[in-house]
């Protein structure tokens, strides 16, 4: 999720600060509306940027795979949840069925339709998100934290977090295969024998965690880190006409969906 992706599409060409904003109108817009027609057409938005980006669709699904049966989850308890006469339209107050305790638990159509809204946001917060960070290359997210003047350390704690998540996971997934080929099971029904089960990936991990943060460690010494006070950039952000054009226009969006919700649009 959190690896650049090189590219020539006009998000690739974009500078990171109009990109960083627009994610954050697309992440307001997903909590404008409760209506789960508005977070489709959102939804189905956040699809065609993917495809625009070009990136595989298997990197996709192995994003959201961890996610699904917690989506389906929020999609059912959602229905038992909110009570009937909770919402403003009639038809969302309609009962669809009773649960386990009669009509002390009754599944209704606006809790269930609520339910689709939360899985289509997280659905859509992955993909954003994932457009924003297959598209935007490290450096550029370090000099936009320099110009925000987030704090030295700070910066460099976040970028080296982000810079190895995907080697972590590359690294639990080399130990999962190595524990699978010596007969290690991690499919146990009873939650002791799971985590028992799990030891022989942790420890590794551990281990090899605190190997690469001392290889790290020894790295920045011998490339004098922390003799400067002051960062520079091989090649310095600068806004173009297009990045400007970008901004207005979604500026001239976000005017648009706070006119739709000041006036009703997308409720239950």
């Amino acid at each position: 999720m959190l690896e650049y992706f090189p590219g020539s599409t006009l998000i690739h060409r974009l500078d990171v600060r109009p990109k960083v904003v627009a994610f954050c109108i697309l992440t307001v817009f997903l909590f404008f509306f409760v209506d789960p027609f508005y977070n489709l057409l959102f939804a189905c938005f956040a699809t065609f940027l993917m495809r625009y980006i070009r990136i595989p669709t298997e990197r996709v699904f192995k994003l959201l795979k961890p996610i699904l049966p917690i989506m389906v989850i929020i999609v059912f308890m959602s229905g038992f949840t909110y009570p009937a006469g909770s919402f403003e339209n009639q038809w969302a107050n309609k009962v669809m069925f009773y649960g386990w305790l009669g009509q002390k638990l009754p599944f209704v159509m606006g809790g269930m339709m609520f339910g689709i809204t939360l899985m289509l946001r997280i659905y859509s917060m992955v993909l954003i998100t994932s457009v924003l960070t297959f598209t935007t290359p490290l450096d550029q997210f370090i000099q936009l934290m320099r110009k925000l003047r987030f704090p030295q350390p700070l910066t460099f704690v976040i970028v080296t977090s982000i810079r190895f998540i995907p080697t972590m996971q590359k690294k639990v997934d080399q130990v999962f295969a190595a524990q699978r080929a010596r007969g290690a099971k991690f499919s146990q029904n009873n939650i002791f024998a799971q985590i028992y089960n799990y030891l022989p990936v942790m420890v590794p991990l551990i281990v090899d965690s605190l190997r690469m943060s001392e290889q790290l460690a020894i790295s920045m010494l011998n490339r004098g880190y922390g003799a400067s006070a002051h960062w520079t950039a091989l090649k310095e952000m600068k806004m173009k006409r297009i990045d400007y054009w970008a901004m207005v226009a979604f500026g001239c969006c976000f005017a648009v969906l706070v006119y739709l919700r000041w006036n009703g649009y997308g409720s239950l």
